[in-house]
């Protein structure tokens, strides 16, 4: 506490600063009490950079907050906006109008602050989250997980962090892996020599790499009074490691072709990992199903899963890669393109026994691309 007020302003040491830098860079994870000598470093930071010398603009700066705590975002902008017009060396200023511009979805004013901000103090790290945080909102999460990287080499011991930074990693990666597969199945989807297969609106592939899928895609009969012109359709999908398979697998996406009337396409991507994960041994299935809706006639679908191997699988395949043994991280397998079946719903309750019902997805008046 007495190195935070140290680097506190009027009188700022900068080596009172460096000092509790060092401790955060430093001081390791685990034991109790170096974690709590770690937070103190942090804790200590932050009272600094909310303190700016002069009592009148510290003042205006904790009634911004309260408004922004009560949820009148607009005034607490303006309230910082005039803190920073009265200091503008004052880092505080610039944090907590990016904070407050963040909530308001302004994206692009929260990213400005924060470089403003982060002039003044390189080293902010709740400054490096927050512009992480608004430039993953706005799209942009490559560079996102720059900065949330840049955040945790001044404070390794930001909780949550590090599991979020995985995680964007890992979406980018599958994100830029799934792209040539969708693109090739909305191209064949495209073609006019394209002809669905229909045969009850189910469809069964295998890859060479032990992963069986088989899927259904059926228009439910019944039209919702209160949505006439709303059309309702259930997927059913099982996916399974065969037992000649070489090891453990991990779910990370599927992703879908909807080919709508006219010939329009509607690219679906969602992830599967957290809670909606799974592992198949070989041998194992795992057997899922939901609904979509959509005010447009479905004419043909197709798509596919992305898998991963285990990590423990593939530190055993490192070997096996020195002596010119490939082994892929990733495993996909197609879902077969097929035209849509007829089912009433005691089709689909029926057919939902044994298979995990994972909602339903409202594409309603989505704009599809061409």
């Amino acid at each position: 506490r007495r190195l935070g007020d140290l680097a506190a302003p009027p009188s700022a040491l900068a080596a009172a600063e460096e000092a509790l830098h060092r401790v955060l860079r430093e001081a390791s994870r685990g034991a109790q009490a170096v974690q709590a000598l770690q937070d103190a470093a942090g804790e200590g930071l932050w009272s600094a950079w909310r303190r700016s010398g002069d009592d009148a603009v510290d003042e205006k700066l904790r009634h911004g907050h309260a408004l922004f705590e009560k949820g009148h975002t607009d005034e607490a902008i303006a309230m910082y906006s005039e803190v920073i017009r009265q200091a503008p060396e004052f880092v505080g200023g610039w944090n907590e109008r990016a904070t407050a511009r963040f909530h308001a979805k302004d994206y692009v004013g929260s990213v400005a602050d924060c470089h403003e901000a982060l002039k003044l103090k390189p080293r902010h790290f709740a400054c490096l989250v927050g512009l992480g945080m608004a430039l993953k909102a706005s799209g942009s999460s490559r560079e996102a997980v720059v900065w949330f990287k840049r955040a945790l080499e001044v404070h390794p011991g930001l909780d949550g962090l590090p599991p979020l930074v995985e995680a964007f990693e890992l979406q980018d990666t599958v994100n830029e892996y799934l792209r040539p597969h969708l693109t090739r199945v909305v191209q064949a989807m495209t073609d006019p020599s394209f002809a669905p297969h229909a045969a009850e609106g189910a469809g069964e592939s295998q890859d060479e790499q032990g992963l069986q899928c088989d899927w259904e895609v059926h228009r439910l009969s019944s039209v919702s009074k209160m949505e006439p012109t709303l059309r309702s359709y259930f997927v059913r999908i099982r996916i399974r490691n065969s037992n000649n398979a070489p090891a453990p697998v991990r779910s990370l996406a599927r992703f879908y072709a909807l080919q709508f009337e006219g010939g329009r396409i509607f690219p679906l991507t969602r992830m599967t990992t957290g809670k909606a994960s799974f592992v198949l041994e070989p041998s194992e299935e795992h057997k899922f199903c939901w609904h979509f809706t959509s005010r447009h006639e479905l004419v043909a679908a197709a798509g596919g899963v992305l898998l991963q191997r285990d990590a423990a699988s593939r530190a055993a395949d490192a070997g096996r890669r020195r002596r010119g043994v490939s082994a892929e991280r990733f495993l996909s397998a197609d879902l077969q393109r097929l035209a849509p079946g007829e089912a009433t719903e005691d089709d689909v309750e029926r057919w939902k026994i044994g298979y995990l019902y994972t909602g339903v997805i409202n594409l309603g008046d989505v704009g599809f691309g061409a």
